[in-house]
Formats: structure tokens, sequence, C-alpha cells
């Protein structure tokens, strides 16, 4: 039991390091073995009572086989910017088994090179579960065959996020809050704004901010930059970023106003604030006073040398 523990302890400090809380639809890819995990997010709503299956594939995309154990941990958000800490209580009234019948939760199983498993997840929700969000890591800790012959080996991890949601009626209310919206008030011309949201989740589900920044000038000037739809934890706080920011033109003038809305959900009721900032050409203006400058010194060296020649 010592060994396992210590091999839990490595894991949870490896993959702390190295996690952000960063949601996307691409595989994740082990850098150490070659491993990839699918789906590497999961999102689920449960009714308290029910019982449901999710299917894993892991594959080894190396020349060697490796040794895997899966585990479960629980985690929270971890500051503003996406990172989570990891947790070793799980959720009660909550049950995760393998529905593997070679494989159990924590015993280790050989992947030959190449070669790709499924690994079921049976997750069993007690009429008693609250009715709440539930966030874990399906974590599968790996360790290469080569230590069987060299004596040497090398031990890494990879995981999928889980977003489990408790709900009755699969409607869970969700209340959110813009603690700050902001931008530099004054860029140069040539400059792409920048701009700082941080949202406030009030509830007690996740949510994701469907919306956009709306930017428009005096002179008539218009461009809008798509919100990333980032999970915003339960009663957690998170900056939000831009999806891109291609759409800004190349440079602006004048005074801006700044306008982000977003629901939380679709159909949902919209968050919205306001922030302004003024555009000036601050580089070219220096550029022609400089050229002005320049231009003056060299007319009056051109005045000056022709008088000397003269008196000469």
């Amino acid at each position: 039991m010592k060994p396992f523990r210590l091999k839990l302890l490595v894991i949870l400090l490896f993959f702390f390091s190295f996690s952000v809380f960063v949601f996307n639809s691409h595989p994740v890819s082990g850098q150490t073995f070659s491993l990839s995990l699918w789906p590497p997010i999961l999102e689920l709503m449960i009714q308290p009572g029910k019982t449901i299956t999710q299917n894993y594939q892991i594959a080894n995309l190396s020349d060697n086989p490796i040794q895997i154990t899966c585990q479960l941990l629980t985690f929270a958000p971890l500051g503003e910017k996406g990172n989570v800490k990891f947790l070793t209580e799980l959720p009660q009234n909550i049950f995760f088994t393998l529905d593997n019948k070679d494989l159990k939760m924590g015993q280790a199983f050989t992947l030959d090179a190449g070669k790709k498993k499924d690994v079921v997840l049976k997750i069993q929700v007690s009429e008693k579960a609250i009715e709440d969000d539930y966030y874990l890591t399906f974590l599968f800790a790996s360790q290469t065959g080569s230590g069987i012959t060299t004596g040497t080996s090398q031990t890494g991890v990879i995981g999928s996020h889980l977003l489990l949601t408790v709900s009755e009626d699969g409607q869970p209310p969700k209340k959110g809050e813009i603690i700050s919206f902001r931008t530099k008030k004054v860029i140069d011309s040539l400059e792409r704004p920048t701009f700082f949201l941080k949202v406030m989740n009030r509830s007690r589900t996740f949510f994701k901010p469907q919306g956009q920044i709306q930017v428009q000038g005096m002179l008539g000037q218009k461009f809008s930059l798509p919100l990333r739809p980032d999970n915003v934890l339960a009663n957690s706080q998170r900056e939000i970023l831009t999806a891109t920011d291609s759409a800004s033109p190349k440079f602006l003038l004048g005074p801006y106003r700044v306008t982000v809305e977003f629901a939380l959900e679709e159909n949902g009721p919209t968050l919205k604030k306001t922030a302004t900032f003024f555009a000036i050409p601050a580089k070219a203006l220096i550029a022609i006073i400089i050229s002005l400058i320049l231009l003056g010194i060299i007319k009056s060296k051109e005045k000056f040398l022709p008088r000397r020649r003269n008196h000469s």
C-alpha cells in the first residue's frame, strides 16, 4: 500500500505542476510516452438515483509497452487563470468503478506498443446525493517497460477532466457577475487593444460565457471579438480571454466605447459592462517630429555652408 501512495503523490505533484484548465475538443497527448486519451474533457449531467457509463480510449503511440494504472481524483479551481488543485477525497453518495471485466480501479495493466484500450467508467449516483457540481480527473499513470531489462524506468501521467452535475430537473440555476472589465485608457493607433475581463460564478454549477466584446468609435469604426467559452466553475472567478483578435483593425483613431455582453447559457439572461479608451497616433507623431527636426537641421546646414564659401 505504501508504494502505491508514493506513486499517487508523484502523480499529484507532476500533474499539478503542468495542469492548465483549458478545455478544447482536441485529444490530449502525453509527451514522454506518446500516450493519447480521449475524451480530454467530459461534461455530464445525471439525476440522483441514476447510473451511467462512459467509455475512455487510451492509446500507446510509442515503441515500447507501458504499464498503466488508472485513478480518480477530485479537483477545485485555483486562482483566476483556469488552474486547478487536486484533492484526494472523492464525493459522498457517488460511486465510481470500472465496467471492464479484466480491470479494476488502481490495478495495473500492460498496453503494448501501438495498441489501444477502452476503459469504461461506471458512475452510480445515490438518491441521497446532493444536487451539486462535482469536478474530477480520470488519471492514467504510466511506466515504461524498459525498466524490466535495463533497471531504469520513467513515469508520467495523462488525465481527462470530468465535470459532473447532479440535478433532478436538468436545469440547475446559474448566476454570474462581472467583477471587472477594463482596458488601457490610452493606446497607440497602431496598437491592438487588450481587454481584461474577470467573471464570478455565484451558482453551484459551472457555466461558459457566450458572447462577445463590441468596439465602436466616434468615426463609425466598429469591430467585435468573440469571448472564448472557457468554463467558470461553481463559486469561483476566472479571467476570460477573447477567442481571436484578428478582427481588430490595423489603425485606430479617436475615442472608442467598448461593451462586453454575454449569456451564462443559451437563451439565458445576459451580463453587460462598458469601458472606454482613446487611440492616438503617438508613434507616427514622434516619427514626424523627429523627421521635421532632422529636416530643419539639414536645411540650416545647407544655408550655413554657402555663407562660409562666399566669405572665403
